[in-house]
């Protein structure tokens, strides 16, 4: 996809690569030493180590120290496409490479005007193009407080492409305490229909999917009935921006729903939070999760979340190719395979 990414870039005849050739992240223009400061921005970093590397590639960048790559014309149609969504017709766009594999996407960061504009996603495989679709369904549906607006769909060149604004702000902290600061936006996303557990639609999708795994641990949810939700499905630090006046908002809802269980998304918050920068062991960051849920609802019924969210994202990883011997899903897999 490096050709499509280098066409993204409109308006230059040189684009920059970082961290190199070899490994092409991020691609972007930029004619003096801080516009490629800003542009480089986009590369992506949330350990404290990664940042100390994004860093690193930043000032490389500004210092025109990393490979360059002649950018070729814009793909037919890509001007018609973007005007009429921005308050300008000049753009320079900043290419983030997805991660290979079959969902892979373009995120292409719009400027003009001296500031980010809006943000295109572009897949040309079947999973990525249903993965943009089901994020441009969702945030047609959302309240405008929750993510970002979106502008466009339509197929383009060999696939789709979705524009959507820009969220202003910071990104939480990749840290535990976020995922308390995070339940805010998690409440805001409470829709007022409630049903039991067997009806509720979460359950009825899970178990039309899935078949009957998990389903003897439903017993515990029994009794009560639960909310539907708004359901990000990526809910963790990288994920939520809160702006100058407090008000978080979320992004990537590409395994958003509508009809999502409640407590899931901050079950999955606090142990990707625990697995990816606590480096913390399946059982500890269960355990972990277990003391933030039990906030809200019983033990017993804290476990049964926690197990069906690491079930969830076991399947969903499972259905974007990954191999089920792989550390990632070997960790989630313990979780919700624990014996109780």
């Amino acid at each position: 996809m490096i050709s499509v990414a280098s066409s993204l870039t409109l308006t230059h005849s040189t684009v920059y690569v970082a961290p190199n050739r070899a490994n092409p992240r991020l691609l972007f223009p930029g004619h003096g030493v801080m516009q490629r400061w800003h542009y480089s921005g986009l590369y992506p970093a949330f350990r404290s180590t990664a940042k100390a590397y994004r860093w690193v590639v930043r000032a490389r960048a500004a210092l025109k120290l990393v490979d360059q790559l002649p950018a070729i014309p814009a793909p037919d149609g890509l001007i018609d496409f973007l005007q009429g969504c921005f308050d300008s017709e000049v753009f320079t766009g900043v290419v983030l490479m997805g991660t290979p594999g079959p969902a892979q996407k373009l995120i292409v960061q719009l400027w003009g005007n001296g500031q980010v504009l809006g943000y295109m996603k572009y897949g040309i495989t079947s999973t990525a193009k249903s993965r943009i679709e089901r994020e441009h369904a969702v945030l047609s549906a959302l309240a405008p407080n929750l993510g970002p607006r979106p502008l466009k769909f339509a197929p383009f060149a060999d696939g789709v492409a979705m524009l959507i604004s820009p969220i202003y702000g910071k990104q939480l902290p990749a840290s535990m305490s976020s995922a308390f600061t995070a339940k805010g936006l998690l409440d805001r996303m409470t829709l007022s229909v409630e049903h039991s557990v067997h009806e509720h639609p979460w359950i009825k999708r899970l178990r039309e999917r899935y078949g009957n795994v998990g389903l003897p641990w439903l017993d515990a949810l029994c009794g009560r009935k639960w909310s539907v939700v708004v359901r990000h499905g990526d809910f963790a630090p990288w994920n939520v921006f809160q702006d100058k006046s407090g008000i978080l908002r979320a992004i990537d809802w590409e395994y958003g729903t509508l009809e999502g269980f409640p407590h899931l998304d901050h079950a999955y918050f606090v142990l990707q939070v625990g697995r990816l920068m606590n480096r913390w062991s399946p059982e500890k960051a269960k355990g972990y999760a277990v003391s933030v849920l039990e906030r809200e609802v019983a033990r017993p019924q804290a476990e049964v979340l926690i197990r069906l969210v690491a079930l969830d994202i076991y399947n969903k990883a499972l259905d974007d190719d990954h191999e089920p011997d792989t550390p990632m899903l070997r960790w989630w897999q313990t979780i919700w395979k624990e014996k109780r």
